[in-house]
């Protein structure tokens, strides 16, 4: 009974998988049947779609007696939805209005608030009930500001000197800009889950992490790609992309674990 329990904990994951699977045999071997333009948006559409279920099932099983903590999935469910609504926005622009590559429309400005609600959830987690020494916490702060203001020069100069600091660019590196903030954000949080031996809720913000960085890896990549009109829909980095939402799924699926556990306690 327990490891049906513990499956279904894990059941959108598994789902997302097997759809990321079929995406990666789909791109990897070049298949080429049917519109590449929606099937290659709707694999994309189709697991961020489960990214958002998994934070529904999440914050519905949040007790209303722990107030702070569904404060914060609401944000982190808020994210996932913006996130999907842009992927959303993203297809219908490519298929229906013919916009290849539509950078700076509004999946764009949905996109860019998921970050902010993401931001808000990372910052709202951290509250809850961790109380790490002032010293600690200014230290990782100032660090934080530090690593960002480098990277973001050094990002930046390189496209004025080379000439390629434009409109679409400027958004690539917003993003960028918010990705290095949650890296810091969840970075914190591991120290501070670390410090007070949480194991469970480590493993869940560790994979969280991985994701991060990923969706990091992944704009810093388009950036480029965008950069010489090298990116078209079903490109391999799509496989990137949506393994940033097979994190957020897993963490997700792993946080459902360890609800049941404390709720059977």
């Amino acid at each position: 009974m327990k490891k049906v329990n513990k499956l279904c904990c894990y059941s959108f994951f598994i789902i997302a998988v097997v759809v990321f699977l079929v995406q990666a045999i789909w791109i990897l071997f070049d298949l080429n049947f049917g519109n590449k333009t929606i099937i290659g948006n709707g694999f994309i559409c189709i697991i961020s779609g489960i990214a958002v279920l998994t934070s529904i099932t999440i914050y519905r099983k949040i007790p209303i007696s722990f107030p702070l903590e569904k404060r914060a999935n609401r944000f982190l469910l808020f994210s996932m939805s913006l996130f999907f609504l842009g992927d959303l926005n993203w297809l219908f622009q490519e298929v229906f209005e013919k916009v290849a590559v539509p950078i700076g429309g509004l999946s764009d400005i949905l996109w860019f608030g998921a970050y902010i609600c993401a931001i808000i959830a990372a910052i709202s987690f951290s509250s809850i009930a961790f109380a790490p020494s002032r010293k600690r916490f200014y230290t990782m702060i100032a660090l934080g500001v530090v690593i960002i203001g480098i990277i973001m020069y050094l990002n930046i100069s390189q496209d004025i000197s080379l000439g390629t600091f434009n409109f679409d660019h400027a958004i690539q590196d917003v993003y960028i800009f918010y990705d290095l903030i949650l890296i810091v954000l969840i970075s914190r949080l591991f120290i501070d889950l670390i410090s007070i031996e949480k194991a469970d809720m480590f493993y869940s913000w560790m994979i969280l992490g991985v994701g991060i960085f990923t969706r990091a890896v992944y704009d810093y990549l388009f950036a480029n790609l965008s950069e010489t009109a090298s990116y078209y829909t079903g490109h391999p980095i799509d496989l990137v992309y949506v393994f940033f939402y097979l994190m957020i799924i897993l963490a997700g699926s792993t946080k459902l674990a360890f609800l049941r556990r404390r709720n059977n306690d």
